[in-house]
């Protein structure tokens, strides 16, 4: 997340929508891990835990899942900035 694209920087909008996603991810992660931490250690069970439990048995697979929200993001702010024509500004 340290490198972004050259254009993000030139159009001060489209930095600010890659922080938003940036900072979704991360509270996602970050939040997905606490959780599976304190289920861990507290070996807490139920409809709401078996997911959480889930996931941290399947980090790799988050990882794919946050690969494919950066490139819906990317596609979704290409479009919106062709058909609102914010790139020509």
């Amino acid at each position: 997340m340290s490198r972004r694209p050259a254009t993000v920087h030139r159009r001060p909008a489209r930095c600010l929508g890659y922080t938003l996603v940036e900072i979704l991810v991360a509270l996602f992660v970050g939040g997905t891990e606490t959780l599976g931490m304190v289920q861990g250690e507290l070996n807490l069970t139920g409809p709401f835990w078996a997911p959480i439990a889930s996931l941290n048995n399947n980090f790799g697979m988050l990882g794919y899942v946050i690969i494919g929200i950066f490139m819906v993001s990317w596609i979704v702010s290409v479009a919106f900035y062709k058909l609102k024509r914010y790139d020509e500004i």
